[in-house]
């Protein structure tokens, strides 16, 4: 296995299953089957999304009253984004 970046940069070692990259990019992973000697390449576009958060003014939390009772909370009253984009899950 070796990993291959058409653009972008690989910032870990190339022959590991999984790869930390430093940005966007198209980066391409080779596997040599050992046994019959056969090669695949498949590739993976990275983008990277810089429409976040980039300012966080109120932020609470409440624990749960009993384990496992689910009725915890966490409260966002106040956030700014330097674009005007919406974000929904």
């Amino acid at each position: 296995m070796a990993w291959n970046a058409v653009s972008g940069t690989i910032i870990s070692p190339l022959n590991q299953s999984t790869i930390d990259v430093q940005g966007a990019g198209v980066y391409e992973v080779k596997v040599v089957y050992p046994n019959s000697g056969c090669t695949t390449t498949e590739s993976v576009n990275v983008f990277v999304n810089s429409n976040y958060p980039t300012d966080l003014t109120s932020l609470s939390a409440n624990d749960e009253t009993c384990k496992n009772q689910k009725d915890g909370s966490i409260t966002i009253s106040a956030v700014s984004v330097e674009s005007r984009h919406l974000c929904t899950d």
